[in-house]
């Protein structure tokens, strides 16, 4: 899926999902994780090969 996005858009994103976000210009991201445990540790990053 495919979606633009603008200033003041919230993204919902189930966990585990993978997702990506490419920015065209300077970009500042919130981030809010919901959950009784939540710690910085549980990302993975993933490469997209060429």
């Amino acid at each position: 899926m495919e979606q633009p996005i603008k200033a003041g858009d919230v993204i919902t994103i189930e966990a585990g999902c993978r997702h990506t976000v490419f920015a065209e210009t300077e970009l500042q991201l919130i981030e809010v994780q919901l959950g009784k445990e939540i710690s910085v540790d549980d990302k993975q990053t993933f490469r997209l090969e060429k």
